[in-house]
């Protein structure tokens, strides 16, 4: 099973590869009259959407795995025996 930083990080891959097909596939002009209209917005607009979604959940991740991680008694200045 996939851990969540997996599962970010794929979601992240697939954004930035629609967001990469949709620019290289569309930047000929003589393409546009075959593409219907909404297919171009459409792949860009889910490419952005899923690379959001994608590092919010790497943010999310660090943040819970390693920011909010109680800190050891051994790294803190205060010795607590005292």
């Amino acid at each position: 099973m996939m851990s969540a930083f997996g599962r970010a990080v794929v979601t992240l891959g697939i954004g930035l590869l629609c967001v990469a097909h949709g620019y290289w596939s569309y930047q000929d002009p003589s393409q546009l009259s075959r593409v219907r209209t909404w297919e171009m917005p459409l792949e860009l607009y889910v490419g952005i959407f899923l690379v959001g979604v994608g590092t919010h959940a790497v943010a999310f991740w660090c943040w819970f795995n390693y920011l909010r991680r109680p800190r050891d008694a051994a790294s803190s200045s205060v010795d607590p025996s005292k």
